[in-house]
């Protein structure tokens, strides 16, 4: 049953129609408002920030769309090199996956090699490299220099990277600080990793009987707490961070490699990465290091060399921010391939946007479910019964049941004195009958008359009854919205109720609850004493005590009556 309801809770009807994507190099965050088009994704107007405060980044993003007359949407996904992936042979089938509690575990134990190696991209020189405050070439010479420091004895000693540079005048003292800031938002250390996976196989071979012991899962994995600082970036602006994406690999969504076997050469700063396969069916993922942040043509070919099988006629390459048409005429010599750049909808991509639309591809599901993996940024769903959210509506409920309740027993008890005001008027007929056939007998007569007197008696006391009944219930359906608005407006995240009962003996309505603290009870008795005011009512009889709630905490039980303004004191129990 709950896992029934844990499927139900993660259940999307359609796919989404827009996103705010967003991509990050650590060195600034760039977004745009990505449609599902007619062929593949529409990307609207890019905007970008370089602050280094996740908030304010994400902030300013917002504002400049809105400054252009145009509001992102509410759902968004975050592309960024801190999540990593890699392609693994796992002993799970598709068709018969584990658990993802078992899934984590087992992905998590492959990857944390992986992901400390991924902090080395985080380098002084590559940030400022990344910043634009240093070229490749000076970068370079920073490094030469930084090995040939020494000390006051003659010895070889390698002094800090940033303190060379400014000693060389290529930066300032404030572009250090600046790199070291963004550089210790970046790594951290002992970070526990979640992990996302999807299946590189087909649904044939994953269905096959007595198929294979060990399947290909393409598996991604980010920092726990990386992935909580931007979830909150987001939520701060008004935004709900869905997914996370890695940045390498993203763009194979868009190589064409349905049509068979692609591989696909990627650079960024730092490193590069050889993908090959279809998307949905990784066969291999490579990865290394670039030294000074950029590779040359001859790095890219050893990369990809033991990938160039003879039916691939045709390499892509994606490179942004590395003059990739150069790059792609130089590997075409080393690999005897045609050597394309990667296309977004059949044109040029000067701004480097194919990971960026790669991503929004597969979350507007304009790719295939398993081109790539991705991370869910949300944080686990509590329990109802601890959401302190729904406090204010739980206590609208109880308001709601109390008043259906006392709703119940008025029209019940109208109906039964309708059904006795009918049999009166039976009996009133019977007799009058009985009157008019005996009203020659005098003594008869009397008796019978007073009958009818008494009879009538009742009648008009019931006919009163039901008016009062009737008034009553007019009021009530007038006046319990307010209460039920005053009630829970005035809860908190300290306050519990408990019970709401009607007096049946005298004007007023009980409510009992539970506070965490004194103070947070006298602030909603207040807040409700003043909200009740405007409806007629007032809180009175307040009972103040410490006690242990449902929760197993401590703090202070109370009780009140909500009676009319108009109404005495009522009798406390």
């Amino acid at each position: 049953m709950l896992g029934f309801f844990k499927k139900l809770d993660n259940i999307k009807v359609g796919a989404p129609g827009s996103v705010f994507a967003c991509e990050t190099d650590g060195c600034r965050i760039r977004g745009a408002v990505i449609k599902s088009g007619g062929g593949g994704v529409d990307i609207g107007p890019v905007v970008e920030s370089r602050a280094v405060d996740f908030r304010v980044a994400v902030g300013e993003l917002v504002e400049q769309l809105e400054e252009q007359g145009r509001k992102p949407p509410k759902k968004a996904l975050l592309v960024t090199p801190s999540a990593v992936g890699t392609l693994l042979e796992l002993p799970v089938s598709p068709a018969n996956p584990r658990t993802d509690e078992q899934m984590q575990e087992l992905i998590r134990w492959e990857l944390e090699p992986l992901f400390g190696q991924q902090n080395d991209i985080w380098s002084l020189g590559s940030l400022l490299m990344g910043r634009g405050y240093l070229t490749a070439e000076q970068r370079e010479l920073v490094t030469k220099e930084q090995s040939m420091g020494q000390d006051q004895t003659g010895k070889r000693k390698s002094a800090p990277f940033g303190e060379v540079a400014i000693q060389l005048n290529l930066i300032s003292r404030e572009q250090v600080d600046e790199c070291l800031a963004i550089q210790e938002q970046l790594i951290l250390v002992n970070d526990d990793l979640v992990c996302g996976w999807a299946p590189q196989v087909s649904e044939e071979d994953a269905m096959a009987p007595g198929g294979e012991d060990v399947y290909a899962w393409y598996t991604v994995g980010i920092g726990k707490s990386m992935s909580g600082a931007w979830e909150k970036a987001f939520r701060q602006n008004g935004l709900t961070l869905e997914w996370i994406y890695p940045q390498l690999g993203n763009a194979f969504a868009l190589t064409g490699s349905a049509k068979g076997e692609q591989l696909l050469i990627e650079v960024r700063q730092e490193q590069m990465a050889a993908f090959r396969g279809r998307a949905g069916q990784l066969s291999a993922v490579r990865m290394a290091p670039v030294s000074n942040g950029l590779p040359d043509s001859l790095d890219l070919f050893a990369l990809c060399q033991e990938q160039l099988r003879p039916d691939l006629r045709t390499v892509y390459l994606f490179a942004p921010g590395s003059g990739s048409h150069g790059l792609a005429d130089e590997l075409a010599g080393h690999t005897g391939r045609k050597v394309e750049t990667v296309t977004l909808e059949g044109k040029p991509d000067p701004q480097g946007l194919a990971a960026l639309a790669g991503a929004a591809a597969h979350y507007l599901g304009r790719a295939p479910v398993n081109a790539t993996a991705r991370l869910n940024a949300q944080p686990p769903k509590q329990p109802l019964w601890k959401r302190r959210e729904l406090y204010p509506y739980a206590a609208a409920g109880l308001v709601l049941l109390g008043v259906a309740g006392f709703d119940a027993s008025i029209r019940y008890e109208i109906w039964k004195n309708k059904k006795k005001e009918a049999r009166l008027e039976e009996q009133f007929e019977e007799k009058m009958s009985i009157k008019k056939k005996v009203e020659g007998d005098a003594s008869r007569g009397k008796v019978l008359e007073e009958s009818i007197v008494e009879t009538r008696r009742e009648l008009d006391e019931l006919i009163e009854k039901n008016r009062i009944f009737e008034k009553v219930l007019m009021e009530r359906q007038e006046s319990v919205p307010g209460m039920l608005k005053a009630l829970a407006g005035s809860v908190s995240d300290e306050i519990i109720l408990n019970s709401i009962a009607e007096s049946r003996t005298t004007a007023g309505v009980r409510v009992t609850g539970w506070a965490l603290t004194d103070t947070g009870a006298e602030i909603f008795l207040s807040r409700l004493n003043k909200a009740l005011e405007q409806w007629g009512f007032r809180v009175t009889g307040v009972e103040v005590s410490a006690n242990r709630g449902r929760l197993g905490l401590d703090g202070y039980g109370f009780s009140m009556w909500l009676v009319p303004l108009i109404s005495n004191e009522v009798a406390l129990g």
